[in-house]
C-alpha cells in the first residue's frame, strides 16, 4: 500500500488523506474497463494512471508507425 500511496501523492500533490481513501477504494473494488468507456481522459488518468500511461504509450507507438509508414 506504501508505494500506492507515494505515487498517488506524487500524481496529486495537492490531494488529502481523503482523496487518498476514495481513490484507493474505487482502485481496489473498480473496473478500468468499464471505467474507460465513460470516464473523461482526466478521470481515467486519475483513476488509473499506470493504465492510462500504458494506453498512451501503445497510442504513440501506433502514431508513429502510422508516420513512418505514411498511412
Amino acid at each position: 500500500m506504501r508505494t500506492y500511496r507515494e505515487r498517488f501523492f506524487k500524481n496529486n500533490p495537492s490531494a488529502t488523506e481523503g482523496d487518498f481513501s476514495s481513490w484507493v477504494m474505487h482502485h481496489m473494488s473498480g473496473n478500468w474497463e468499464e471505467d474507460i468507456i465513460w470516464m473523461t481522459d482526466e478521470q481515467f488518468k486519475y483513476h488509473w494512471p499506470s493504465h492510462y500511461s500504458f494506453i498512451m504509450e501503445i497510442h504513440s507507438e501506433e502514431d508513429q508507425n502510422n508516420i513512418v509508414e505514411g498511412v
